[in-house]
């Protein structure tokens, strides 16, 4: 044997003997082919998925979910919030004056207008009684009556005189008269007297009572029109609703109260009413109790219950939806990678063919081999040169999948990323295909977040079908009030402004009076009561629709990690069938080369054997790949892909697990 043709038999040799059907991916540049420039970085799969919970979309958008239902959360559980209520209120009305009430200011008007009229009349009288002749003032009414406010103010009825003083009368008349005795003295200085002091009364009648009297009835003026009344209510409470129903309130309460004619000032003298402006001032407390209807924790905490449980299956379709995220990214990355392993694996193989065409153009140049045999090999390369194409082309979508799947923006193929981690070897695989189904079923119903976030939403529903029950009652309300109070008036009229914060604070200080208590029951019987009813049906609809969606996810669930198990039991034999028959070829491979060594092959044949040693190293990578898959799914079915936590209403992530942890045996 030729010189040259040794050194085809050691090349193809060697090229066989660097096989193996494990090799691992280092994402190798091809070292024969043009490469492009790489710019991307290679990640791990945990750096995958974290990027992947940082910006997929899915995930994002899950937490906002979660924002606002923990924002429904906190408007519902709002309706027991303290408050500070501020009620002011002002009220002006005005009447027309009732004919009684008319009558009665015609009354006070007709009084003064009579009395001056008739103290004018009683002055003229005296003093034509002055004029007589014996200087005695007679003030009897002689026949004369005066009338004020329709009431006689001297009768002209003349008393009897019993017998004995007539007798003295007659004889003091039958007596001669003596001007200058000591008694007709003593009678002139006494009638002079009364002369005098009635005088002074005509006098004062005329400067003081009759003026007084006409400047009364000027003051109080023309009949009002009518009334008005001004009422300032100042309402101040701090209202604690209580999640058993009662809504308990201490209260401070003030009240200003007016009443008045139309432009009239308060005093009677000036035509008013006379009423001082009242203040008042409460303070005790207010209690609305529900004895029925919207009575007891479950209709008064419906609805915050209902958003609690809410918010927790947001929660947990926020950790299902992250779940299913990561599955995603794994298997992209499991593509990639393999991927990477089958573009490394047809890299070497065209290296290998390259070198034996090398060698035998060199043996066809010695005229030792025959230029169809050259022909035949370099088509073989050739066609190896297209696979390595072409998994080039499928590493490069894999790449961009992935940055897909990851939610990253990728503007150029540079920017896409390589996969660091290898695909896992058979035996890693093998062991999670081996766990056992029971406890994979068993598990799911405690593992999976979509089957607590279903869960969860059955709770939300009987949450609210509890209420509405309740709410079918009647209505039968209990409130009662309770406190002391104060009340003060201003009598001079100083302060009469119903807005005039003084008098509610002088009234403070007044004595306090109490307790004063107010019950009351309201009772309201629905007719037909539909809105309730439609309520319970609703939530009863509404629970039947959320037991189904638990029931068919569980059910879903378990279905399909039976399938997936069952699937990934098969694919485990196929890789264990793959691997064997991956170590079979490279053993008749090394065989074919002692072969080819003694001459008994073609380096055409040593080229097609080398060939189906890659498809076989290629069929078992594929059957990897499926089963990292399967095992990625069965993780992701059973619960465990993705380790959460949640604590303060955070969603937290651990490590994610497509594999069984390190260590564990099924």
């Amino acid at each position: 044997m030729s010189r040259s043709r040794l050194l085809l038999i050691a090349a193809a040799a060697a090229a066989i003997a660097t096989r193996s059907p494990a090799a691992s991916i280092t994402a190798a540049v091809p070292r024969d082919l043009p490469a492009p420039e790489v710019r991307a970085a290679k990640l791990t799969l945990q750096e995958a998925v974290r990027l992947t919970l940082e910006n997929a979309p899915d995930v994002l958008k899950g937490r906002l979910e979660v924002l606002r239902q923990k924002g429904v959360l906190q408007s519902a559980s709002g309706r027991f919030d303290h408050s500070i209520v501020l009620s002011p209120s002002y009220e002006r009305t005005k009447s027309i004056l009732t004919a009684s009430a008319v009558a009665g200011e015609q009354s006070k008007r007709d009084f003064l207008r009579d009395s001056s009229s008739n103290l004018s009349t009683i002055a003229s009288d005296i003093n034509r009684n002055l004029a007589d002749p014996n200087g005695k003032a007679n003030v009897d009414c002689k026949g004369h009556q005066y009338f004020i406010n329709g009431s006689s103010i001297c009768s002209d009825v003349i008393q009897p005189t019993d017998y004995k003083t007539f007798q003295l009368l007659d004889a003091a008349e039958k007596l001669p008269f003596d001007p200058n005795s000591p008694d007709a003295r003593l009678q002139a200085a006494l009638n002079k007297a009364v002369s005098d002091r009635l005088r002074n009364v005509v006098a004062l009648i005329r400067r003081v009572f009759i003026p007084a009297l006409d400047e009364q009835l000027a003051a109080i003026g023309a009949l009002p029109a009518g009334n008005e009344n001004d009422t300032l209510i100042l309402d101040l409470r701090y209202e604690i609703p209580l999640r058993a129903g009662p809504v308990f309130s201490p209260v401070i309460y003030g009240q200003s109260t007016r009443t008045n004619f139309f432009d009239k000032a308060f005093s009677p003298v000036t035509g008013g009413q006379g009423i001082p402006t009242l203040y008042r001032v409460v303070a005790g407390f207010d209690l609305q109790l529900p004895l029925l209807k919207s009575g007891g924790t479950a209709s008064v905490t419906a609805e915050e219950q209902s958003a609690r449980h809410n918010y927790e299956s947001a929660q947990e379709s926020l950790a299902q939806t992250a779940s299913a995220v990561v599955l995603n990214t794994v298997v992209r990355y499991w593509t990639l990678a393999g991927n990477q392993e089958q573009l490394d694996l047809l890299q070497q193989s065209a290296s290998a063919q390259r070198r034996l065409v090398e060698q035998s153009d060199a043996l066809v140049k010695g005229d030792e081999l025959a230029r169809s045999e050259l022909d035949r090999v370099r088509a073989s390369v050739l066609d190896v040169d297209a696979s390595v194409m072409k998994a080039r082309q499928a590493v490069e979508s894999a790449r961009v999948e992935l940055a897909r799947g990851m939610g990253l923006t990728v503007t150029d193929l540079d920017a896409a990323p390589f996969a660091a981690d290898p695909l896992p070897s058979g035996e890693d695989l093998d062991r999670v295909a081996s766990v056992a189904l029971g406890e994979l079923v068993a598990g799911a119903a405690r593992q999976r977040a979509d089957v607590k976030a279903a869960r969860a939403k059955v709770a939300a529903a009987d949450a609210l079908l509890a209420g509405a029950r309740v709410d079918l009652r009647p209505t039968l309300d209990l409130s009662l009030q309770a406190g002391y109070n104060a009340i003060w008036e201003d009598g001079a009229f100083n302060i009469n402004a119903a807005i005039n914060p003084t008098g509610l604070y002088r009234a403070i200080g007044q004595p306090w009076i109490g307790p004063s208590v107010q019950v009351g029951v309201k009772l309201g019987i629905p007719v037909g009561n539909h809105r309730a009813r439609g309520r319970v049906v609703q939530y009863e609809a509404l629970r039947g629709q959320s037991l189904i969606t638990e029931r068919e996810t569980l059910r879903g669930a378990q279905i399909d990690l039976v399938n997936v198990v069952e699937s990934a039991r098969a694919a485990a034999r196929e890789v264990s069938f793959r691997s064997a028959a991956s170590r079979y070829g490279i053993e008749t491979s090394r065989g074919s080369a002692e072969r080819y060594k003694a001459g008994d092959l073609t380096s055409f044949d040593a080229v097609q054997t080398e060939q189906q040693l890659t498809r076989s190293l290629l069929d078992g990578l594929g059957a990897r790949l499926s089963l990292a898959s399967l095992v990625a799914r069965i993780r992701y079915e059973s619960g465990l892909l993705l380790p959460y936590s949640i604590s303060a209403g955070e969603v937290s992530f651990a490590q994610a697990m497509p594999l069984l942890p390190p260590g564990r045996v099924p």
